[in-house]
C-alpha cells in the first residue's frame, strides 16, 4: 500500500470489504492532510451509502477514518453520515459517530450544540447528544458547558423525541435537582412518551448515577482478532439465509417435485 497514490489508497477502502486491518490505519495516518478532502467527499455522497457486497464498507471505513484521524472539519458531515446510516440501515455508521465526535474533542461542541436547534432530522440530534456526552466524560472541563446546554434545550422548541432523549439522559446523570422541570415537561406534553414513559423518571433516579456515554474502540475495530469474529458472524448468516432461501424453495414447490 505504500507505494500506492493518495486515491489508490483511499479506494482500497472499497475493494477490500471487511479486511482492512491496523497496518492501513497505520498508513492512514502518515497520509492525514492529503486523504482527509478524499474522505469527506466519500461520506457526503449519499450514493456511497447504497453500494453492495465489498464496496458497502467504503463509507464504513470512510466514517471511522474521519474520527480516527481527528478531522475537525468533519463534524457536520459526521452528523449527515448519522442520518444517512439510519436511511440506509447502517449501524457500523451510527454507532461509531458519536465516538468520532469524542476523539475530534471539544472543537466539535460548536457544531454538535448548533445541531439541537436545527431542523434536520432526530437521527442527527440524536449523535449530536450521544457526541456530547462522551465529550463530557473524556474532557471534564467541558462538563458545566454540556450540562447547560441540555438543560437550556429543555427550555427551547426542539423535537419532543429529542426532549425525551435528553431528559434520560440528565436523570442518568443523577439530576435529581431537575425533577420539577421534568414532571413539567410531561404535564405539558413536550416529552415523547414511548421514548421516555413518565413513569421511568423514578426507576433513573433509583439507581446509580454515570455519565451516559456512547463509547465503542474505533481502532479495535481494525483488530485481527475483530476481523476474524466478524468473518465467522458473515459466514453464519450466509448459511442461514442459504438455508431459508432452501426452505422456502421447498414450500413454494414441494407439489412440483417428483
Amino acid at each position: 500500500m505504500k507505494d500506492l497514490n493518495d486515491e489508490a489508497f483511499v479506494q482500497k477502502i472499497f475493494e477490500e470489504g471487511d479486511r482492512l486491518d491496523k497496518t492501513f490505519i497505520k498508513e492512514a495516518k502518515k497520509r492525514r492532510a492529503a486523504i482527509l478532502p478524499l474522505l469527506r467527499d466519500i461520506v457526503s455522497n449519499e450514493e456511497n451509502y447504497q453500494k453492495e457486497d465489498d464496496e458497502f464498507w467504503g463509507v464504513v471505513h470512510a466514517v471511522h477514518l474521519l474520527g480516527l484521524l481527528k478531522d475537525e472539519k468533519a463534524v457536520d458531515l459526521l452528523l449527515k453520515a448519522s442520518e444517512f446510516s439510519h436511511t440506509y440501515d447502517i449501524e457500523w455508521i451510527w454507532d461509531a459517530v458519536p465516538e468520532c465526535f469524542s476523539l475530534i474533542g471539544p472543537s466539535s461542541l460548536p457544531a454538535l450544540i448548533g445541531e439541537l436547534h436545527k431542523e434536520n432530522k432526530i437521527e442527527s440530534k440524536i449523535a449530536a447528544v450521544q457526541g456530547l456526552w462522551n465529550i463530557y466524560e473524556t474532557y471534564p472541563e467541558t462538563r458545566e458547558e454540556i450540562e447547560e446546554t441540555c438543560i437550556q434545550a429543555l427550555q427551547k422548541d426542539v423535537l419532543p423525541e429529542l426532549k425525551a432523549e435528553i431528559v434520560a439522559d440528565l436523570l442518568t446523570l443523577g439530576r435529581k435537582d431537575l425533577e420539577d422541570i421534568f414532571n413539567e415537561l410531561f404535564d405539558r406534553g413536550e416529552i415523547d412518551m414511548d421514548v421516555l414513559p413518565r413513569e421511568d423518571i423514578e426507576y433513573f433516579l433509583s439507581h446509580e448515577p454515570k455519565i451516559p456515554s456512547h463509547f465503542i474502540d474505533i481502532e479495535s475495530f481494525y483488530s485481527g482478532k475483530a476481523i476474524k469474529e466478524r468473518q465467522k458472524r458473515w459466514e453464519t448468516e450466509e448459511k442461514q439465509d442459504f438455508a431459508l432461501d432452501y426452505f422456502h424453495y421447498l414450500l413454494e414447490n414441494g407439489d412440483k417435485i417428483g
